[in-house]
């Protein structure tokens, strides 16, 4: 099949269903199949209801262009964020642009009172659960799903070349601290200490050392034992207790752990960022400060000003520049001007955020996407669950920059 027989196929389902989900894998068009669904139905009120403002744009330059600015003045276009300003209205046609951003109990309390004669949710990755909640108001959707590996067989995208590099933690050099404090704060004395001497002092608490702030002094592979030990203990204590702190502590650690092994390949990544100098790629980084050390002033961030994520974007778009590192930002719904690479530091434990990032890429002509995980950590779990339906056709492993041909 091709993009215009996945098009016509989501008219042929719109006409006989009120409720269509099209979950297709990033770079299929989704889009442009909601604008000629819309053109079909000659659809006189369409909302449109997006996850970001910058995502606005992105819709209007779509109608733009391909040539559909009339369908456009009939056309609504707003964020999930401002459906309480837009309840209580019947319309023609809805649209919920990453659908997956509805499923929260407020906003589909919002959408509850919003009656359409159709309704088309667009997403890649909206789970089982969030599907569940969006029909629990809606009604059942007729789902049209296409996979990234069916995208490729049927050739609507190119074959991707996929490097995966595994890293290794630092088992010698002690560059790295952990803390543990106790007692009364303005009592405490500072003792410093290695990882292997920590429990002369963490075991004697009470008697001998009463309040006290210990510095541990570790490797990379001692820390992330450590912040493994205690993601587990807070973990199980509050599965036993249901106590609010231990929860807040659980979660607390499992963002260090992950930050910490984000920001532990900073240097590692440096040689394979060299390897793109002549390509146009964007690097999704694991923390703000790798991507200003990697980026410098293409870096984004929720940090900045808030015109200047938008000013990089541009800079990007016009080919002022050739690259983007950015943190929590450009995961879906923006489209960016010739792209060829992708480079992705930090991996999540579930599949959308990989699905997201790595469709930033797979637009190209002749997409490269980069991916670096740790061995025998967290990160290799994540990286077996999110490359398990993807054909092994397409995935090299590689250990170091020079093994990489990508010119």
């Amino acid at each position: 099949m091709t993009k215009d027989d996945i098009q016509s196929e989501s008219i042929s389902l719109i006409s006989t269903n009120n409720r269509l989900l099209l979950s297709w894998a990033t770079g299929c068009g989704k889009s442009y199949a909601f604008i000629k669904i819309q053109e079909y139905l000659k659809a006189e009120i369409t909302w449109i209801v997006v996850a970001e403002i910058a995502h606005i744009k992105n819709w209007e330059d779509e109608y733009k262009k391909h040539g559909k600015e009339e369908l456009l003045k009939k056309t609504k276009i707003f964020c999930y964020a401002s459906l309480k300003n837009n309840v209580n209205d019947n319309i023609d046609l809805l649209c919920l642009d990453e659908g997956h951003h509805a499923a929260s109990e407020i906003r589909l309390d919002y959408l509850s009172t919003i009656k359409a004669n159709k309704i088309v949710l667009l997403t890649a990755t909206l789970g089982v659960e969030n599907k569940y909640y969006i029909e629990g108001i809606y009604g059942k959707f007729k789902e049209f799903k296409i996979s990234l590996k069916q995208a490729i067989l049927w050739g609507i995208l190119p074959k991707p070349r996929i490097f995966l590099i595994p890293l290794t933690l630092e088992k010698v050099i002690r560059d790295c601290i952990v803390e543990e404090s106790w007692g009364k704060v303005k009592d405490r004395v500072t003792i410093y200490c290695n990882y292997g001497d920590r429990w002369q002092y963490l075991t004697h608490k009470k008697d001998t050392y009463p309040n006290v702030k210990l510095v541990i002094s570790c490797t990379q592979y001692e820390k992330n034992f450590h912040l493994n030990a205690q993601f587990i203990y807070y973990k199980n204590l509050y599965m036993r207790t249901r106590q609010e702190f231990a929860k807040v502590k659980w979660m607390l650690i499992g963002s260090e752990r992950k930050r910490f092994l984000a920001d532990s390949k900073t240097n590692k990544v440096k040689p394979f960022i060299k390897l793109l100098k002549k390509k146009r790629f964007i690097c999704f980084c694991g923390s703000i400060v790798q991507a200003e050390l990697l980026g410098k002033k293409n870096a984004i961030h929720s940090k900045m000003k808030d015109s200047t994520p938008a000013e990089v974007i541009d800079n990007f778009d016009k080919r002022k520049i050739n690259s983007i590192f950015a943190v929590g930002m450009l995961q879906e719904g923006q489209n960016l001007s010739g792209i060829e690479a992708g480079v992705i530091i930090q991996l999540d434990g579930v599949e959308r955020p990989f699905t997201q990032k790595s469709g930033r890429t797979l637009r190209a002509d002749e997409p490269i996407l980069l991916v670096f995980y740790y061995k025998d950590t967290r990160d290799e779990e994540y990286m077996q669950n999110i490359i398990k339906d993807i054909d092994p056709e397409y995935i090299n492993i590689v250990t170091s920059a020079e093994e990489i041909d990508i010119l």
